[in-house]
């Protein structure tokens, strides 16, 4: 074989080589993986940066490396978008006071509800937040405040759910006048943010702070 004839035997082989490589480089990159890996490794990187998610799988959805690849070169731009909307302020409307009076001696029973809204379209929800407040019929004073409730009303990017998780509450009985007399609620609660994420239904859960001050003898 002369010279000529194995360089350009050499130079085939390599050319072989490389266009192999790159199909199994290629193959491998659109090879098929199960939801569990799939989702598993979205949800591990998100807690890196201290995000829960949830994932379910859509019907007839098939996921690929490099489908988890493109979804995981999103997860800095979605975390930011999360933490915007954690940080959202809050607007209150003002507090209605239901005429359900449960009379006990110089104590009674009244409920109080209040409706907030976070965020604003396309991404907000809207919830309704009811207490019972014990009131001191005699002096017209806050006694305490029970344990809140909390309706999801309206989602537009979060589901329809709503998890209380704690709450605190601060009487001020300082004003000399009765209607200005107050119980502010801070309260503790997970929602579910929608998320974007091929072939899933997913949602970020993180906990929100939610205030509300209700003014009982306005």
């Amino acid at each position: 074989m002369t010279k000529k004839r194995k360089v350009m035997s050499i130079m085939t082989c390599l050319m072989i080589s490389f266009m192999l490589a790159t199909c199994i480089v290629h193959a491998e990159s659109f090879s098929t993986i199960d939801f569990e890996e799939y989702s598993k490794t979205i949800i591990n990187e998100y807690a890196k940066y201290g995000v829960a998610i949830e994932m379910e799988p859509l019907p007839n959805a098939s996921y690929t490396k490099e489908l988890l690849r493109e979804e995981l070169n999103k997860v800095e731009k979605n975390v930011e978008q999360i933490k915007r909307m954690e940080a959202a302020p809050i607007i209150i409307s003002d507090d209605t006071n239901d005429t359900g009076i449960i009379p006990r001696a110089m104590y009674y029973d009244k409920n109080c509800s209040a409706t907030i809204t976070k965020g604003a379209v396309p991404i907000m929800y809207t919830v309704k937040v009811t207490a019972k407040l014990q009131l001191d019929a005699q002096r017209d004073h806050i006694v305490k405040g029970y344990k809140p409730t909390l309706k999801m009303t309206r989602a537009i990017g979060f589901a329809d759910y709503i998890s209380y998780k704690s709450h605190t509450v601060r009487i001020d009985n300082s004003s000399s006048k009765a209607k200005n007399r107050n119980a502010t609620y801070t309260i503790k609660a997970e929602v579910k943010q929608e998320m974007s994420v091929s072939g899933v239904t997913a949602w970020a859960k993180h906990t929100d702070t939610l205030i509300v001050t209700f003014r009982p003898f306005k």
